[in-house]
């Protein structure tokens, strides 16, 4: 009978183990930074027109030169570039500069994040 205890006290060591291993976190750091991977080879420029925010972490935006249909995409942004958006005072349909890179986490291939805006002077 002890030995069936001391199974029975390892396998739940063993499954309170196993669970806190299978944590999972959510790409948007603590500090509300979502990771980018920093390497100056894969930051691209471009400049588009504001559309709005998508939520408080994605802006969608319609970059300059391209058709609406194919132009039309949606962007991470995180605390700085957030930041920038309002002190820049940047609205629905201002034009503005930008420079983004491709999102840090594997599982969101395809998706990129903007690094820095600059607005462009209104017309």
């Amino acid at each position: 009978m002890k030995i069936n205890k001391w199974v029975q006290v390892v396998l739940v060591i063993s499954l309170v183990f196993a669970l806190t291993a299978c944590e999972t976190k959510d790409p948007v750091e603590e500090n509300g930074d979502i990771p980018v991977n920093g390497t100056s080879e894969e930051i691209k420029e471009d400049s588009a027109t504001f559309l709005g925010l998508i939520d408080q972490n994605s802006i969608e935006v319609h970059i300059t030169g391209t058709p609406i249909d194919v132009g039309t995409r949606a962007f991470r942004i995180n605390e700085n570039v957030k930041q920038q958006l309002e002190e820049l005072e940047i609205e629905e349909g201002d034009e503005f500069y930008f420079r983004y890179e491709p999102y840090a986490e594997e599982h969101v291939e395809g998706q990129y994040v903007i690094v820095h805006i600059e607005r462009l002077p209104r017309e």
